[in-house]
């Protein structure tokens, strides 16, 4: 049989117990219709900021929270658009009754229709690609970082997708 090595004191206890009463207010508790807003608002731009900049769009997080708050930024179109578009598939699967959600070819070429609007042409979106993807990792490549020369491992990577070129850098993390 387990013979547990702590002993349990009325003062385990009594934390506990406040515990479990803390998390039952908290359980319990009615969210302000603004306070449940302001959640759902930061929610949508951290998910568009990261979900786009994971992609390579270059805004940063302030960038992108204007962006959806239909305010001007000095950025490239496309990772203006790529935000815009990825609020849109957002909003429709949050409009989209869950029982009524069936995934399949059509649904997956809806979203990617969403997804590239005003980024590929029109004949492009929503359809498979009749091309092959090619992934390539270049060579680590050398720095020279005040006197002294340091490696750096620096992966390029370089998606060819139809006729658009996409080049991203990442850091090893190995290094």
């Amino acid at each position: 049989m387990y013979t547990p090595k702590f002993t349990i004191t009325n003062k385990i206890l009594k934390n506990i117990g406040s515990i479990e009463a803390s998390k039952e207010v908290i359980d319990n508790a009615p969210l302000l219709p603004y306070f449940e807003r302001e959640f759902r608002e930061d929610a949508m731009v951290r998910t568009v900021h990261y979900g786009t900049h994971i992609e390579g769009n270059e805004l940063n997080l302030s960038e992108a929270e204007k962006v959806l708050l239909g305010q001007q930024v000095a950025a490239r179109d496309r990772d203006i658009q790529e935000v815009i578009n990825y609020r849109k598939v957002m909003e429709f699967i949050d409009q989209t009754p869950k029982a009524q959600i069936k995934i399949d070819e059509e649904l997956v070429k809806h979203l990617h229709k969403l997804t590239v609007e005003k980024i590929l042409v029109s004949e492009q979106c929503g359809v498979f690609r009749k091309l092959k993807s090619w992934l390539k990792i270049a060579r680590p490549e050398r720095f020279l970082l005040g006197r002294r020369l340091r490696w750096q491992c620096h992966f390029k990577l370089k998606i060819y997708w139809s006729s658009l070129i996409t080049q991203r850098t990442k850091k090893c993390t190995r290094c």
